[in-house]
């Protein structure tokens, strides 16, 4: 959800593509399929725990921001 902060966090620096406008619409399920693996790869774990702890916290942090934006755009949309 958060694909180029995620890839900025990661060191997956090719997920910057998704800021331009035709490459943004395929970038989020290409780093879907291969952005663990690249993320994986790039940085140094002690372990698949901490990894996936990680992974699972930028997770938790898109639904946050998506849920944000959406009850956001929703009070906004309702008082005006």
């Amino acid at each position: 959800m958060l694909s180029w902060i995620w890839g900025v966090g990661n060191g997956v620096y090719i997920s910057l593509l998704s800021l331009i406008f035709p490459i943004s619409m395929i970038m989020p399920f290409i780093l879907g399929i291969k952005g663990n693996e690249w993320a994986w790869e790039k940085r140094t774990w002690t372990d698949v725990h901490e990894f996936r702890r990680f992974q699972k916290r930028w997770a938790i942090a898109g639904f946050v921001i998506i849920g944000l934006l959406l009850f956001v755009f929703i009070t906004t949309e309702i008082f005006t």
